[in-house]
């Protein structure tokens, strides 16, 4: 029996049989190949050892003695339980100098010997993630017997590198008011914008993306004991639903770098647990009761259309953990099973009355507050990990780890969505990531690092059962989706179907040198991946009305089956950290080269397609060299003031969206005019039939020629990789002990944008008009097609000198590890991006309008986080709170983000679209226009001529509008219980404690529209969850 995703592509794609015979026969031939150049790969980096190294935490500093002199030859050893062979050691250098590397975050011991000295012992050294802690020691005349004991206080300011990040220890974890997710606790981080912000884990089931000074979620990293573990989806923006209970400290960097960083995005570092040489393990429990729940559906909100408002009705997660040994100080082991479910209700979306036509349903249930139920979206999760951690002697340590997410959401859905047509399926029975690891200390100055690690997903959108018909039915035409601008309803069924079988599969390798004053690195990583995915959808077709009336329909290419291979994704750099007594020089250079391939395919045939068999396709090689640098100083000498600068080139990320860009049979749209001549609501009409002729109802005048054929853009064969210019500079002060203060500048230009231009259109292929903005009556000119140009399509992406973006940002910090387990940190950032993207009109005269943003008076962008631990001095209570008050968010679209090579990312419209009108071929002035209007006129006379459904005419500049700012206070208190060796964490988290109604979308910017800035993803109301940590 098939399983209705298979059902679903079986039915819609009845090339599938043999486009999976092609698929083995191309996978059989290139793992040939490939295991061969693996095993090269292999062998040739593994023996050598040369390669990519890792974030990784270290001690560093200057041994002297009485007098000032420097001392070599002194024994420095750095102990902790945190390490399984217990104690790591170098010997100082001819300068005094000492560097141990590779440390797991924890406490620590240190101790500095030399015959003929007095031996010195700090202890209690806390060292986190991703950071160089200078400690500088002075040894007195005596003998080895003679110890001198210190208790030390912990380094916060790093002298040596230049990096930006905020460190999330386990205890601020447990601690902080969050769901615990990578994206919850990334957006307490200052500098870090989701595009959704979570309540409480209101988006932990579908993840959101992470921007940063100026970039998307494509340039963020998410790595595991220094393991990649992105995705393969959308260049590598998709990232892993990891169980938080695996994780001992979490490192976000935002900026700054070195040469084995890829991206200039958010960086982040998740260090797991190992197990340790004691058994001890947990259980976490968290529930919120709906009726605990806050109502934020305000009078100002009813006054903006909200008759819903986005809600949790049923939380609650189990998480069990246990680790130990199997052998002490040889085999550890730790796993970790999370379950977790959440229901939805959505704002603005109701179950309607049965059998009544959805907009009246809709209607009746908004006009009539409570009468009927939410629409919710049910959502389920389950999260099992385990890692093992073997020392193979005193010198090799293995560890492996395997985390999978099992994932189903059941009706997956937006505001003013049917829940029982119109919401998605989305089934996801393996998302998996795992990685083997092995690092051995050659020596006390050689450490050699090499790594595996995977990515792969499978998932599946469905339509809701009943809505699947089975091709040219009369079932097939009628259940299609249905969506109305002005309304922003959805109904009838959902966009179209899709699978999606991306998997990514990653080699690294490293050997670090250090002598001292230097720390030389080398490193290597491979990257390969495949991703396959269908698409079907019935009618092969969605239907658009405005207030009801036809408007216009979306022809789609589909039944479509499709693959893009990531054959090369290769990285190659070295780096110096040199330091020159205050002075550290961070120097190094990186290779990056990307090759993907679209595989062939035989032929594919729809009611709009008729796409040929095809071969491989090898898309252009890219190749980049990207220099790194940064200094930073150490004022005083005393590390405790930190000025710093750097000049970085990072290249955009890269997968298969490339490929994906140019498939002949990737995922293509076209909207067209649709006018209901039978009234039956059944868009009808094949290609080349007589608009409004008996049976077409479809104007094809629109439909580019080489639609269904091949992709509608091409590429030109100098296109190349984009890339930006980052520089930094800023100053890092300990104030007081535990206490310091960065200010930090940032400047990056991006360069290499890619620009698309129709190379059968030119500005002679269009027809200037004059519109009267509905607004002011401001005179806003446009652009129609001329007919003759009407399918007219050929799009070429190029690389243009003349397409800007440049990014200033200002970060004010804080961070605060202080005595009692007090943790804070927090700040300002004041930014802003801005977008040049006037030559991209020569082809398309309407991307002039507000197409040099510096002349838009885009506002600057502002947020303010805090977050604070604080540990009461009484009954072992602890209490927390996480601030965010953030920009509110765009309305509307963006201009073009920054070398997103992906499909769909706006090159069709690189200068975005705020507020606009939403012109028809019928559409007349407003008998009380003003401005100079001709009431009752037709707004473009020469719409209809030129085959075009519609005009949106761009009334307000964009990334000039955005929603109100947003306010979101989290509060947690917890107190703890010991009993006989078992600790209980009985915790009270308040999400959103103000019960702020603020809002982060709007319906549309479609001026006139009814539903026009209305709010539709609103923050969810307060939430109050109780729950208890229990360990052993």
């Amino acid at each position: 029996m098939l399983t209705r995703a298979a059902a679903a592509r079986s039915l819609f794609c009845p090339t599938s049989s043999a486009v999976a015979v092609e698929i083995r026969r191309h996978w059989s031939s290139q793992m040939a190949t490939r295991k061969i150049a693996l095993a090269t790969f292999v062998a040739a980096f593994l023996a050598a050892a040369p390669s990519t190294a890792w974030a990784q935490s270290a001690f560093a500093g200057i041994v002297r003695d009485a007098s000032g002199a420097v001392m070599p030859g002194v024994t420095v050893e750095a102990g902790s339980p945190a390490l399984i062979e217990k104690v790591r050691s170098a010997v100082t250098d001819e300068n005094g100098v000492y560097r141990i590397i590779d440390l797991r975050p924890g406490t620590y011991t240190l101790t500095y010997t030399l015959a003929g000295f007095n031996t010195v012992t700090r202890q209690g050294v806390e060292l986190g993630s991703n950071f160089t802690a200078t400690i500088n020691v002075e040894l007195a005349v005596g003998q080895l017997q003679e110890s001198i004991t210190v208790s030390g206080a912990t380094p916060v300011v790093d002298v040596q590198s230049n990096v930006k990040q905020q460190v999330l220890s386990r205890d601020v974890l447990d601690a902080v008011p969050t769901a615990k997710t990578i994206q919850g606790l990334g957006q307490l981080v200052v500098g870090v914008t989701l595009n959704a912000p979570d309540v409480g884990g209101s988006r932990a089931m579908q993840q959101t993306y992470f921007a940063i000074r100026g970039q998307g979620g494509a340039k963020t990293v998410v790595l595991v004991d220094g393991l990649m573990t992105n995705g393969l989806m959308g260049d590598g923006a998709v990232q892993a639903y990891h169980n938080e209970a695996m994780t001992q400290e979490a490192v976000y960097q935002t900026a700054g770098g070195s040469a084995e960083t890829l991206t200039g995005g958010v960086n982040m570092n998740l260090v797991p647990k190992d197990g340790g040489n004691e058994f001890h393990g947990g259980f976490k429990f968290a529930k919120s009761p709906a009726d605990w729940q806050g109502d934020n559906l305000t009078d100002r909100l009813r006054s903006l259309g909200v008759s819903g408002v986005d809600r949790i009705a049923n939380f609650y997660e189990v998480n069990v953990e246990q680790g130990g040994p199997l052998v002490r100080n040889t085999l550890w082991f730790y796993g970790a099973y999370r379950k977790a479910q959440y229901d939805k209700p959505i704002a603005n979306t109701f179950v309607t009355p049965a059998g009544v036509p959805f907009p009246q349903g809709f209607r009746d249930c908004q006009n009539n507050p409570g009468s009927c139920e939410q629409g919710v979206s049910d959502e389920k999760m389950d999260n099992p990990v385990v890692r093992l951690t073997w020392q193979m002697s005193e010198k090799n340590k293995v560890a492996a780890y395997m985390d999978r997410a099992l994932r189903l959401r059941g009706h997956a859905m937006g505001a003013r969505t049917d829940p029982r047509t119109a919401s998605v399926i989305w089934n996801t029975p393996t998302f998996a990531t795992g990685s083997l690891k092995w690092t051995s200390t050659a020596s006390s100055r050689l450490l050699l690092e090499n790594g595996f690690s995977f990515n792969r997903e499978r998932y599946d959108n469905l339509y809701q059962p009943g809505i699947l018909a089975e091709r040219n039915t009369d079932d097939w035409y009628r259940n299609v989706r249905k969506d109305d601008t002005s309304t922003q309803l959805l109904w009838n069924a959902s966009s179209a179907q899709l699978g999606n079988y991306p998997d990514r599969y990653n080699l690294q390798s490293a050997a670090s040198y250090v002598t001292g004053s230097h720390n030389f690195k080398v490193g290597v990583m491979y990257q390969w991946g495949f991703f396959r995915r269908y698409n079907n959808a019935n009618a092969d077709l969605y239907q658009t009305y405005n207030n009801g009336a036809p408007l216009r329909v979306t022809v789609l290419n589909t039944p479509l089956e499709v693959q893009e291979d990531l054959d090369a994704n290769l990285g190659i750099y070295a780096q110096d950290s040199w330091n020159l007594n205050k002075l550290t020089i961070n120097y190094g250079a990186r290779f990056d080269y990307v090759k993907q391939r679209i595989v062939g395919q035989t032929a594919q045939i729809g009611r709009f397609a008729n796409v040929p068999a095809y071969d491989d396709i090898v898309l252009p090689v890219w190749s980049n060299v990207s220099p790194r640098l940064s200094v930073v100083y150490d004022v005083t000498g005393t590390g405790r003031t930190a000025v710093r600068a750097g000049y970085n080139k990072f290249v955009t990320a890269a997968t298969t969206g490339f490929a994906q860009l140019y498939n002949p049979t990737a995922l293509t749209s076209q909207q067209l005019p649709w006018t209901d001549i039978n009234g039956d609501d059944i868009a009808q009409g094949e290609r080349g039939c007589a608009y409004l002729t008996p049976g077409c109802e479809i104007n094809f005048t629109n439909l580019p020629v080489n639609f269904g054929v091949r992709s509608l853009a091409q590429f030109d064969p100098g296109l190349k990789r984009p890339y930006q210019m980052a520089f930094n500079a800023g100053i890092t002060q300990e104030v007081m002990p535990g206490v310091s203060v960065s200010f930090e500048y940032f400047r990056s230009d991006f360069k290499n944008i890619t620009m698309r231009s129709n190379s059968l259109r030119d500005i002679n292929s269009y027809d200037p008009v004059d519109v009267v903005s509905p607004l002011d009556g401001e005179v806003i000119r446009v652009y129609t097609v001329k007919p003759a140009f009407s399918s007219s399509v050929a799009n070429i992406d190029s690389t243009s000198s003349d397409m800007k973006r440049w990014y200033n940002g200002f970060d004010l910090g804080f961070n605060a590890r202080m005595r009692r387990g007090v943790r804070a940190f927090g700040g300002v950032n004041i930014e802003r991006s801005l977008n040049n993207t006037c030559v991209a009109a020569a082809s398309d005269p309407n991307r002039l309008a507000y197409c040099d943003q510096s002349e838009s008076g885009i506002p600057w962008q502002k947020q303010f986080k805090a977050t604070v631990v604080y540990p009461l001095p009484w009954y072992g209570i602890s209490v927390s709170m996480a601030l965010q008050n953030l920009n509110g968010y765009v309305t509307g679209t963006a201009a073009q983000a920054y070398g997103g090579f992906t499909a769909g990312t706006g090159f069709d419209r690189p200068n975005g679209l705020a507020t606009f009108w939403q012109v028809t071929p019928t559409m007349r002035y407003a008998p009380g226009c003003t401005g100079p209007c001709t009431p009752g006129a037709l707004v473009i006379p020469n719409l209809a001529a030129s085959g075009a459904a519609t005009l949106n005419v761009p009334l307000v500049a964009p990334e000039t509008e955005h929603t109100p700012r947003i306010n979101q206070l989290d509060l947690a208190m917890s107190k703890r219980f010991e009993f006989a060796g078992i600790s209980v964490l009985p915790k009270l988290d308040v999400f959103n404690a103000l019960n702020s109604d603020d809002y982060t979308g709007v319906a549309t910017a479609q001026f006139g529209a009814a539903t026009y800035h209305q709010p539709s993803v609103i923050l969810q109301g307060r939430i109050i969850r109780f729950g208890a940590d229990v360990r052993w």
